[in-house]
């Protein structure tokens, strides 16, 4: 079933604040594999570091844009695990995992093409689509492809300063992450950024490269395989350096979908876990501030979120209550 094309403001706002939502749900599972990879000067850490940094990128582009076209991103309540993401006819869901198979599989899983290019040696299974904003669309690249299609819709049946009222309210964006320039003063530079998250997210069918690096899915798929793509390489065919097979990286075998509650018998434990959660819930709160006329803020808060790895590292230390795998950060909004 084709979803309804998205024809009014109103929905252009939902469809921007919905990639929000999905954005700030990925972020926490690719930080978690991230920080479980014990050796982080290696390749796979350093591959997933890379894709964590990027979809903080890819956030902030789609909370630029919808300030510019007149709404207000709600960045605060933070994503519960395991999130239900319903793909298909059956929910499907985003854990909380350790580096390793599972993740790499739902990470492919999440930013895999649509349609899926032939020749791949693991394709996913046939009729997988994903549900956002309650509409199939058949990736993740597929939905950003239908917020692109619905603003050039509305800028020519309304026009551009309708659309994007006041020069996009740059003032009110965050117009650099790194040393990128992602603020979106009208219709051009947002179609410009949102076409590089689909492309930098999925890859092309014919070629897995944008602007030198391999699109997010092409270096899970080349993780499974055990070979890095290059620029160039045809789908399913890496000819890059090798890489280790996810079981053979040493990893803390933090457990799956960890929880607060489980935590209780050991107050130390829930007390590190606790820190964990202020902290991030803090830069959530900068995060939904800095779109909210403080820009500065944004640069200020992604930093923090990349330096929550030494607070995550104090609950990692923990054996998990159960006695099964150790404990990991639970990203669980705190009491109030």
């Amino acid at each position: 079933m084709t979803p309804p094309p998205i024809a009014s403001l109103e929905k252009l706002h939902e469809a921007l604040q919905a990639a929000v939502e999905l954005e700030l749900a990925i972020i926490p599972p690719y930080l978690c594999a991230w920080w479980t990879i014990r050796d982080g000067g290696s390749r796979p850490a350093h591959l997933v570091a890379e894709v964590a940094v990027d979809e903080m990128r890819h956030l902030a582009v789609a909370a630029n844009t919808l300030v510019a076209t007149g709404g207000q991103p709600d960045l605060r309540p933070p994503c519960s695990y395991p999130a239900q993401l319903r793909v298909g006819g059956e929910p499907a869901e985003l854990s909380l995992l350790p580096f390793g198979d599972a993740f790499v599989e739902q990470a492919r899983r999440l930013e895999r093409p649509a349609p899926v290019p032939e020749g791949l040696l693991t394709a996913p299974p046939p009729g997988v689509r994903l549900l956002a904003m309650g509409e199939h669309y058949g990736s993740v690249g597929a939905f950003y492809q239908a917020i692109v299609e619905g603003i050039e819709r509305l800028v020519d049946e309304r026009g551009e300063a309708c659309v994007f009222p006041g020069r996009g309210r740059t003032e009110r964006q965050c117009r650099w992450f790194g040393n990128q320039d992602i603020a979106v003063p009208g219709a051009a530079a947002a179609l410009r950024h949102l076409g590089d998250l689909i492309v930098e997210g999925e890859g092309e069918v014919l070629g897995v490269c944008e602007s030198g690096s391999v699109a997010h899915y092409y270096r899970f798929e080349g993780m499974q395989q055990g070979r890095e793509y290059r620029c160039g390489d045809a789908p399913g065919r890496p000819t890059g350096p090798s890489l280790p097979c996810p079981a053979d990286v040493e990893v803390v075998p933090m457990v799956r979908d960890p929880r607060m509650g489980d935590y209780e018998p050991r107050p130390r434990l829930h007390r590190d876990a606790a820190a964990f959660n202020a902290a991030f819930t803090a830069v959530l709160g900068d995060l939904d501030a800095g779109f909210d006329g403080e820009p500065a803020k944004v640069t200020a808060a992604v930093g923090r979120m990349l330096q929550l790895r030494e607070a995550a590292g104090r609950v990692l230390r923990h054996p998990h209550p159960c006695g099964d795998g150790r404990a990991g950060p639970t990203f669980e909004k705190p009491p109030a």
